[in-house]
């Protein structure tokens, strides 16, 4: 195997290591059905799958045959860790409308891999009475994508078991794991978008035996969200609560959120109590609500999203009711780290502030907000005309406690659209033109292993870290990294190695840690040729690129 001649990035951020291996839990959940699974088959007539009426093994693939079905039932369906369960269509797409209380529900259902064979070839059309997808009843282990989800009467996709007073649910007694939701379409939803976790950390007071009891809610660990289309939901788009560890909200694009405008119901992105999930590389924009509304744990940081016109269209002439770009509060800060990182996001006319810290310097510590671009913030001319001490540039950062320990710097604060010198923002085209003032002008994030930007191209490039979600590279004109169109990694996911196929030129290859280390380099790699994956642990992984022009590619590989 080859050495690595250095390190890419400092890993200064020990803590996150295990988070940001946002898909170790994907150890289960392999595209290759196991030799030891059979085929079992089900057609639309079907409405319930159990072990009463099947006997589906670990290591099976549940086929539903096309058709339109009413809804599905599964119960008591259990792979494991080694040969989970998969569910997916069969020689067409599956639709499912009813007037039930779910579309596809799955109770006491462990190590399942719910997927459509090509994208959305399961579509929950309408629920008129429920969810889309409803994961309860201690089912663990899950992963999702592919499915569409539609009209339902609330949530497109709830994960949780709700704590009852046989206490099978409760913090001491359950812990769901291994969470992995991606490439889903969610859209006209009457509540969330997805609801992950349990909201009320803090726990539920009911009534077990005629006694009032607190009972508190399982957490979770190992969640992984991303690369999900989210639109048009009642309330907030996507929601995580009670994700102590191991978890990240990623690449996910969320239109429209809050149109019910219900209170304490409106972000586009909420990260609830009691969570400790990094934010990164999501696009927001539309909505009602606040564009991501966090409530970590303390250590998290949120870079790389873009966020248009967050809560603009919610009383547009009333400035009383706030909306900001990001809002960040304490509910339950746990020690070591009390801080939050907010790094080149792209913040484009919120209703209110670009970001609102409402948190006492006694609460959090070592905060800092670098390298983001906050354009024309709605409240500029309300705190101007308010003849209070807060000013028009408060609305970019507002600290409720002034006395905050916060660094703000290599920021850039404007309310004229034109500054950044954005490639195109009559089409929401953010990336930089070869004369903004951004590029290289950021702050030097290396230690904080911000290693690339919103399409995932390298961090930094050039004399130094541009501000705002995106890294200028004349090789890629402001848009996704082509270097070369058909590159893939293949398998991806990768289980004992993987190949770079679609480049006929040779190039320097090295496979690096999700926070920046270098950990295999083959200087002289030849398309085709096979890479062991042998010696890493499971999770996410970037290849790099280096070609002999100097331009760079960084592919995302998974590693099972």
């Amino acid at each position: 195997m080859g050495t690595c001649k250095k390190k890419y990035m400092m890993l200064t951020f020990a803590k996150k290591i295990l988070t940001t291996r946002i898909l170790s839990l994907l150890i289960f959940i392999s595209a290759a059905i196991t030799a030891l699974g059979q085929n079992v088959y089900f057609d639309s007539s079907t409405k319930i799958i159990n072990q009463t009426n099947t006997n589906v093994s670990p290591g099976d693939t549940v086929f539903l045959k096309s058709g339109s079905y009413d809804f599905l039932l599964f119960q008591d369906i259990q792979g494991d860790s080694l040969n989970p369960i998969t569910i997916t269509n069969y020689n067409g797409e599956v639709n499912i409308s009813n007037t039930h209380y779910f579309g596809i529900s799955f109770q006491n259902c462990q190590y399942i891999h719910l997927t459509g064979t090509h994208k959305y070839a399961i579509r929950i059309k309408e629920v008129t009475n429920g969810a889309g997808i409803g994961i309860s009843q201690l089912s663990n282990y899950f992963e999702i994508d592919n499915i569409e989800v539609a009209n339902t009467k609330i949530a497109g996709i709830m994960c949780k078991t709700d704590p009852g007073c046989d206490y099978k649910a409760t913090r001491d007694s359950f812990l769901m794991e291994d969470i992995h939701i991606h490439d889903n379409y969610i859209h006209h939803t009457g509540t969330e978008g997805m609801y992950i976790g349990n909201s009320n950390y803090f726990g539920t007071s009911v009534t077990c035996n005629g006694q009032d009891t607190l009972l508190m809610p399982h957490l979770l660990k190992n969640v992984s969200i991303h690369d999900n289309l989210i639109k048009h939901t009642g309330w907030d788009g996507l929601q995580v609560s009670s994700a102590i560890e191991n978890c990240a909200v990623y690449g996910n694009r969320i239109y429209y959120d809050s149109q019910e405008e219900q209170d304490f119901q409106m972000s586009g992105l909420i990260v609830g109590t009691g969570s400790d999930c990094d934010c990164y590389n999501n696009r927001i924009a539309y909505g009602k609500g606040i564009g991501i509304e966090f409530y970590g744990t303390g250590g998290q940081r949120i870079f790389n999203n873009i966020i248009i016109e967050a809560g603009k269209s919610y009383f547009p002439n009333d400035p009383t009711k706030e909306k900001y770009g990001i809002y960040l509060s304490k509910k339950e800060i746990l020690d070591p780290d009390s801080a939050f990182y907010l790094y080149h996001n792209t913040i484009i006319r919120p209703k209110s502030d670009g970001i609102r810290f409402n948190m006492s310097h006694h609460e959090s510590a070592g905060n800092k907000i670098q390298n983001n671009i906050i354009i024309d913030p709605g409240a500029y001319s309300y705190y101007e005309d308010l003849n209070t001490f807060r000013t028009g540039n408060d609305a970019y950062v507002f600290l409720k406690d002034t006395t905050m320990d916060v660094t703000i710097s290599h920021n850039i604060f404007r309310q004229n659209l034109a500054y950044p010198r954005f490639l195109d923002t009559s089409r929401n085209n953010f990336t930089l033109r070869p004369s903004s003032p951004a590029i290289d002008s950021g702050v030097d994030l290396s230690n904080d292993s911000i290693l690339f930007d919103f399409y995932y191209n390298p961090r930094p490039y050039g004399n130094g870290y541009d501000i705002g979600a995106f890294e200028y590279d004349p090789h890629f004109l402001g848009k996704e990294n082509k270097t070369e169109n058909k590159t893939i990694l293949f398998p991806n996911p990768a289980q004992k190695y993987f190949k770079v196929k679609g480049i006929d030129r040779q190039f320097h290859l090295s496979l690096l840690s999700f926070n920046g280390t270098c950990l295999y380099s083959n200087e002289n790699y030849q398309p085709g040729d096979s890479v062991s994956t042998k010696a890493f642990a499971p999770g996410m992984y970037f290849v790099k690129l280096t070609f002999n022009d100097g331009q760079i590619k960084l592919l995302k590989l998974i590693i099972h």
